[in-house]
C-alpha cells in the first residue's frame, strides 16, 4: 500500500472518525470491495449533508482514491469519481468537465467497460448542457448519440447506468426538444430510478416537467402511462401544482368539460408556462380525439363500437360536420381503427390503441370482458342446440 495514502486516511480518521475511520480500517485490511462499496454510499450521504473543507473531496481523491483505484471495478470507480466531481465543483459545470475529463477519459479500466463508459459520457453530457455554450451543446449530443448506442449494444446493464443515460437524455431533449422526445426519455429515467433518490425539489421539477410535456407533446395520449408514476402522483400534495394533476387526468378520461373548467380556474398558474397558450388549438384537439376513444368504451358491450355522428358531436363538442374529421384524425394517428359510414351518419370502432388503465379503467375492462364471456357463452349454447336439432331432423 502507498504510504501518502494510508498516512492521508489515518490523519483524516483521528480528525473526523466518523466520517473516515470506517474507510481507513477497509483500507488497512486491503477489502478492496467492501470500501469500494463504503465510498459510494458514503459519497452519496456526503452530497445529501455536505461539511468540512471545500477542498476535501478533491483531496480524497488525490491523495486516497488514487492510490488503489486499479483494483476498483470499472463502474464503481466511475461512480466514485463522479460523486467526488459533484460534491467538489457543485455549480461549476466546466471546472467538473474538465475533472471529469482528466480523471476517467481515455483510461483503459473505464474504456473496457460499457457501463463505465456510458456513465462517464452521460455525466459530461449533463454538464455540457448545463455549461450552456453552443460548441458544448453540439458536443453533449455527439456524446449522447454514442452514449446510446453502447446502451443498445450492451443490453443489460446496472439500473444506475440507464437511469444516468436516460437523466442526461432527457436534459438534452428538455433543452433541444421535441417534447415527445423529453417525455420519452424522462419516463425512462422515472422507471428505473427510485423515488427516494431524487430530493424532494427534484421530484416537484421532473413532475412538473414531464406533465407538461405529456400535454405538449403532439403524439403523446397514453395518459395513463404517466399518471402511474409516483412523481407525477406527488403533485396531489401540493396545492400550487393540484390543477396540473387533475388536467392529465382530464386528458386520460376524455373530459373535455373538466379541462374546459380547469383552464378558467387556473388561468393565472397556467399563464406561468407560456407553452400552454401557445398551444391551445393542440390541447383541444388532443382531448377532443381522447373523448372520442373514451366513447368507444362505454355502453353496452356489444354496441359500444358504433357512434351516431350526432353523439359525437354534442360528446366532443364540435359541429357535426367536424366530427367526421376527428375520426379521421383519430384513425390517422393509429388511436382507433374502424370506418365512417356517411349515409348512416356513424362512427365504427373495431379496435384502440393500448393504454395503460388505472384501477377504475382495469376494473371497466374486467366487467366488459365478462359480459362478452357471458355472451359468447350464450352463443355457445345457441349453437349446439340448434346443431342437436339439425342431426336429429337429418337423421
Amino acid at each position: 500500500m502507498n504510504r501518502p495514502a494510508r498516512e492521508y486516511i489515518q490523519s483524516r480518521a483521528q480528525e473526523d472518525p466518523q466520517r473516515y475511520s470506517v474507510l481507513a480500517e477497509l483500507y488497512e485490511k486491503r477489502l478492496w470491495h467492501q470500501l469500494t462499496q463504503q465510498l459510494v454510499s458514503w459519497l452519496e450521504a456526503w452530497r445529501s449533508a455536505p461539511g468540512g473543507s471545500p477542498t476535501a473531496p478533491l483531496e480524497l481523491y488525490e491523495c486516497f482514491v488514487r492510490d488503489f483505484e486499479t483494483r476498483l471495478n470499472a463502474l464503481s470507480l466511475t461512480q466514485i469519481v463522479v460523486a467526488i466531481c459533484r460534491l467538489a465543483f457543485g455549480e461549476d459545470a466546466v471546472g467538473a468537465v474538465g475533472f471529469l475529463r482528466s480523471a476517467l477519459e481515455g483510461k483503459a479500466q473505464v474504456e473496457s467497460s460499457a457501463a463505465a463508459r456510458i456513465m462517464f459520457q452521460s455525466e459530461v453530457v449533463c454538464l455540457l448542457l448545463r455549461a450552456g455554450t453552443a460548441e458544448g451543446v453540439t458536443e453533449a449530443k455527439e456524446r449522447l448519440q454514442r452514449a446510446g448506442e453502447w446502451l443498445d449494444a450492451a443490453g443489460s446493464v446496472d439500473l444506475s447506468v440507464s437511469s444516468a443515460y436516460y437523466r442526461s437524455a432527457s436534459e438534452y431533449y428538455k433543452r433541444a426538444g421535441p417534447a415527445s422526445a423529453f417525455y420519452r426519455s424522462a419516463l425512462a429515467f422515472l422507471s428505473c430510478t427510485p423515488f427516494d433518490a431524487l430530493a424532494p425539489e427534484e421530484q416537484v421539477q421532473w413532475a412538473l416537467d414531464v406533465g407538461l410535456a405529456a400535454l405538449l407533446g403532439k403524439d403523446i395520449f397514453n395518459f395513463g402511462e404517466v399518471l402511474q408514476h409516483e412523481v407525477v402522483r406527488s403533485l396531489t400534495h401540493l396545492a400550487e401544482h393540484q390543477w396540473l394533476y387533475r388536467m392529465l387526468q382530464a386528458f386520460y378520461e376524455g373530459d373535455i368539460r373538466g379541462y374546459q373548467r380547469l383552464c378558467r380556474e387556473h388561468a393565472a398558474r397556467m399563464q406561468q408556462y407560456p407553452a400552454l397558450a401557445s398551444n391551445a388549438e393542440l390541447l383541444t384537439h388532443k382531448i377532443t380525439l381522447l373523448r372520442l376513444t373514451r366513447l368507444a368504451m362505454q355502453g353496452d358491450a356489444q354496441q359500444q363500437h358504433q357512434i351516431f355522428f350526432e353523439t359525437a358531436a354534442r360528446e366532443c363538442l364540435v359541429s357535426e360536420e367536424e366530427m367526421e374529421h376527428v375520426a379521421m384524425a383519430a384513425f390517422s394517428k393509429g388511436l382507433a381503427h374502424g370506418w365512417i359510414d356517411q349515409v348512416g351518419r356513424t362512427i365504427t370502432i373495431t379496435r384502440l390503441q393500448p393504454q395503460v388503465m388505472d384501477q377504475a379503467g382495469a376494473a371497466e375492462m374486467a366487467r366488459r370482458l365478462a359480459a362478452w364471456e357471458q355472451s359468447a357463452d350464450r352463443v355457445l349454447q345457441y349453437v349446439e342446440t340448434a346443431a342437436g336439432e339439425l342431426l336429429a331432423t337429418a337423421s
